[in-house]
């Protein structure tokens, strides 16, 4: 798994629009689990890959990743499809068991509505923490950029779709921001070998992408490391497409720098 490092600022906001629709018949529609029996170290990569790959291959399908599992994806659509071919072959070929059809309850289809659409919005609106921000390259624009705060409420008889739009500044990080002094910037730049390790840095803390949740640096290359499981910048611009639907920029390799960032949650994996 890969991280953007950036600062961002909330500038203005504007007062909240709802938006109402009314609720389907329930009855139509039906709700299964997908339990993902995968043998990777990163289950719960695989299961948002898979929950994506659902959703863009099945447009009758809302999805979504059961929260607080690592494996598990809700599926809302129709009882035939449910039962059909197509789905059983999907489970097959992901090493996926389906469980039982079950009636959609108003929480399993809020939670499987916010995140197809989140999901399809991207590249043209793009997830970062709780802000969906416009354009396929926000991640250049120094300066303004248009977000919206976006949240999704199933009730016994409605839809609410609630919005509100902000202007933000989201600048890429830069390394004079980490307190790394202009002597160690002077030879880290002098060299595609070398690297700046933790203790030379002096402010090691960092908002990432997607989630804006703050994570140490433990270093900084100009290379991946070897044990990476991306091996390119090509590599990582397909992962984060696939896992967020984010359009990373076309970027020279000798311009790029990697920021090896530490989770303590996490332990002692490495996220770049």
């Amino acid at each position: 798994m890969f991280a953007h490092a950036t600062s961002t600022k909330l500038m203005a906001g504007c007062q909240q629009s709802l938006h109402f629709v009314t609720l389907p018949d329930l009855n139509k529609l039906c709700a299964s689990r997908l339990i993902v029996l995968c043998l990777e170290n990163d289950r719960k990569q695989q299961q948002v890959l898979h929950c994506r790959e659902l959703l863009f291959t099945n447009l009758e399908v809302l999805a979504s990743p059961v929260p607080d599992t690592i494996d598990e994806i809700f599926i809302v659509t129709s009882r035939n499809f449910l039962n059909s071919r197509r789905i059983q072959e999907f489970a097959k070929r992901i090493g996926a068991k389906m469980e039982e059809i079950m009636p959609v309850t108003c929480a399993v289809l809020q939670c499987c509505l916010s995140y197809t659409l989140i999901a399809k919005l991207a590249p043209k609106w793009n997830k970062a923490g709780n802000l969906l921000i416009q354009g396929h390259d926000f991640l250049l624009n120094l300066g303004k950029e248009n977000a919206i705060r976006f949240e999704v409420t199933v009730q016994d008889k409605q839809i609410c779709i609630a919005l509100e739009a902000y202007t933000i500044r989201l600048p890429p990080s830069q390394l004079e921001e980490f307190g790394v002094s202009p002597t160690v910037l002077q030879w880290f730049n002098r060299s595609q070998d070398a690297s700046i390790p933790h203790h030379a840095i002096a402010s090691r803390w960092s908002y990432i992408l997607p989630s804006m949740k703050k994570g140490e640096i433990a270093s900084v290359t100009h290379k991946l490391p070897a044990d990476s499981e991306l091996h390119s910048y090509l590599d990582i611009k397909k992962h984060w497409r696939n896992m967020y639907g984010y359009t990373l920029p076309d970027m020279p390799d000798q311009h790029i720098i990697y920021l090896n960032i530490y989770f303590k949650m996490i332990g002692e994996r490495l996220f770049r």
